[in-house]
């Protein structure tokens, strides 16, 4: 099996997870607006989920996903750079090109 075989597969076993994490970040667009601790526990699971994207989509070389994935990881951590729309409208983005990936 070639590297670029094996790297097709394992991308093809591990869409669903990215894919997954995605999601999770559209519903925290969805969900940035309310308060309290709950919130605090949903950005600490979203962060996760945006820096391992970050990581897993650049080894893939989605680079546009992982450069999304790291804009959303550094809006996660340090807060209040850009709106909820913004937010929302990114992690869609992020989707898509998940959706759309074609290692």
């Amino acid at each position: 099996m070639s590297l670029n075989e094996f790297i097709r597969r394992t991308w093809l076993e591990n869409a669903e997870i990215a894919l997954d994490l995605a999601d999770r970040l559209v519903a925290h667009g969805a969900t940035l607006a309310a308060e309290g601790l709950e919130v605090a526990a949903r950005t600490a699971q979203a962060l996760d989920a945006a820096h391992r994207l970050a990581g897993s989509l650049g080894m893939y070389g989605l680079s546009e996903g992982s450069e999304l994935a790291s804009l959303l990881e550094d809006q996660l951590r340090l807060g209040g750079l850009m709106s909820v729309s913004e937010f929302s409208r990114i992690a869609q983005c992020l989707r898509q090109e998940i959706v759309d990936a074609d290692v």
